[in-house]
C-alpha cells in the first residue's frame, strides 16, 4: 500500500508517556490531558476518536447539551473557553510535542484521528 509508506511509524508506551514518531521522541506527563488522549488515539490508530470521548478524557463536561436555553453556550464555557477551543488547543499541543501534522493528527468536527503505522517497538537509538 503506497499510502502507508508516507504515514509515520508511531510507538507509544502508555505507562511512561514516552513515544516516538518515526525517529523523533516525545513525552506526555501523566497528569495532563494529552497523556490520556494520546493513549486512546494510539489504541485506535487510523480510527477516529469521537469528540465526546476526547472531552471525557479531558475531564470536560459540556453542560450545554443538557439544556435547550438560549444562553446554554455561555454555560459550556469553562474559564472563558468552549469545548471546541479546548479540543483545538489540545490538538495543537499534541501535534507540537509529537511532531505530527494536520494530515497525521486529523481534527474533524471535534473528532480526532491519529494516522500512522503502529510500531511494535521504539526505534533503536544509538548509544552515546
Amino acid at each position: 500500500e503506497a499510502i502507508s509508506n508516507k504515514l509515520p511509524r508511531i510507538y507509544y508506551d502508555e505507562e511512561s508517556g514516552v513515544g516516538f514518531v518515526d525517529e523523533k521522541d516525545f513525552k506526555f506527563k501523566d497528569d495532563q490531558s494529552e497523556y490520556r488522549v494520546f493513549a486512546e488515539l494510539y489504541k485506535k490508530i487510523n480510527q477516529r476518536v469521537l469528540r465526546a470521548k476526547i472531552l471525557d478524557l479531558m475531564g470536560f463536561i459540556e453542560v450545554a447539551t443538557l439544556s435547550s436555553e438560549p444562553k446554554s453556550k455561555e454555560k459550556k464555557a469553562i474559564l472563558g473557553k468552549t469545548a471546541t477551543d479546548k479540543i483545538n488547543e489540545l490538538t495543537k499541543k499534541i501535534r507540537t510535542r509529537a511532531g505530527l501534522t494536520t494530515t497525521t493528527l486529523v481534527l474533524n468536527n471535534g473528532n480526532l484521528t491519529l494516522r500512522g503505522v503502529m510500531a511494535a517497538a521504539p526505534p533503536n537509538t544509538p548509544q552515546s
